[in-house]
């Protein structure tokens, strides 16, 4: 037998066999022939009270408002760094002016910032908003906060912390989704979470009381993986898979067969990624959506380019196509949020540190350019 050949063999099917590798499906399900038109491209706001702003999320509420949340402060890590919140009203051409909801106060005169606000709408309600956010000095001293809303982000409660865990490593505070929205499954809430106080790691704090107390529910990874920020996919047969962020190149992929309540070992795919932020969103026909920077980053590198910034579709969570550049060029494009409403889909990410930017995109049919839902 060749030796080389007979080498060559053996890696090939190590790394086959590796637990760090995604194993491909026998055949890869084909996405429909779309196009991506978009119905509106616009900035949140054109002037704000802070000059630096980063890591957007959105929620759609039945009466067709929709409702976007950002931190906003001097810079990221600042003290004056605050959760900031905008409306599009249902009909309306353009967003309300930034309005600050919360604040880290922590004492009479100490103010920590703020960071990552997510927003989620209690399941079953129409107008009932969870806005989930965290406040420390450093992300290791993370502490999760929660505020509620009765008539959807009008007004809100004062915050509340998510409360503390007792685990192997010691005692640590919940911190609800750490970047991207949670999934329901009935009362059961299920919120996409990480650590990065010791090493990066990705786990999931799940409600089975619609938010009121949360348990914590580890993911096995190898310690070379180092996963943070993740989202989470609903497949038709009810297995979930999240897709996280990570520091070595590529993203990283867990399933869930239970509804959220054990996961399988995390996994690297051969999706790129930058060491940035992601969403993805399960569509109303089955498919996912997802938007990314379809770029990896050096190996020695601590981040890959953040732009261009890309919509992407799939049939089974692992192969994409990616159908639009949402932004391109020199520049910042990141830390996206999706969701579906109404029949198309709601973006908002990042523009350069400087603004927030909304994209209303509808998905219609290549070959009879009707502009229904795919």
């Amino acid at each position: 037998m060749n030796t080389s050949i007979s080498l060559f063999a053996c890696a090939l099917i190590c790394c086959l066999a590796s637990p760090l590798i995604a194993q491909p499906t026998a055949a890869t399900p084909a996405v429909p022939d779309v196009r991506a038109e978009v119905l509106c491209s616009q900035f949140l706001y054109d002037e704000a009270p802070f000059p630096s702003c980063h890591a957007a999320t959105i929620e759609a509420l039945p009466s067709g408002d929709l409702v976007a949340a950002f931190f906003g402060g001097a810079h990221e890590g600042s003290n004056d760094v605050g959760i900031w919140l905008c409306r599009k009203n249902a009909g309306a051409a353009t967003w309300t002016a930034p309005r600050c909801v919360a604040r880290g106060e922590v004492g009479d005169s100490v103010q920590h910032p703020c960071w990552n606000p997510v927003l989620f709408r209690r399941p079953g309600t129409d107008a009932e908003l969870l806005l989930f956010y965290k406040t420390g000095i450093y992300i290791r001293d993370w502490v999760g906060h929660v505020m509620q809303s009765h008539d959807g982000g009008h007004t809100w409660s004062a915050p509340q912390t998510l409360g503390r865990y007792h685990g192997k490593r010691g005692d640590f505070p919940f911190l609800g989704p750490i970047k991207n929205k949670p999934i329901s499954i009935g009362r059961r809430i299920i919120a996409p979470s990480s650590d990065e106080s010791v090493r990066w790691h990705i786990h999931f704090e799940v409600s089975e009381d619609s938010g009121n107390s949360w348990r914590y529910i580890t993911v096995p990874s190898a310690d070379t993986l180092l996963a943070i920020q993740p989202t989470i996919l609903t497949h038709p047969d009810g297995t979930l898979q999240a897709l996280s962020r990570t520091k070595n190149g590529y993203l990283s992929t867990t399933r869930s067969r239970d509804g959220g309540i054990t996961w399988e070992a995390e996994r690297l795919t051969d999706i790129p990624n930058n060491n940035s932020g992601i969403d993805c969103a399960t569509l109303s026909n089955g498919l996912f959506a997802m938007v990314y920077n379809p770029v990896g980053k050096a190996q020695e590198a601590e981040f890959g380019a953040r732009t261009p910034l890309t919509l992407a579709l799939s049939a089974d969570g692992l192969h994409w196509t990616d159908i639009l550049n949402l932004d391109e060029g020199p520049g910042e494009f990141s830390y996206p949020a999706i969701i579906e409403a109404d029949g198309s889909l709601h973006i908002v990410y990042t523009w350069n540190r400087r603004k927030i930017k909304y994209v209303n995109v509808k998905l219609v049919t290549a070959d009879s350019g009707d502009s229904r839902q795919q």
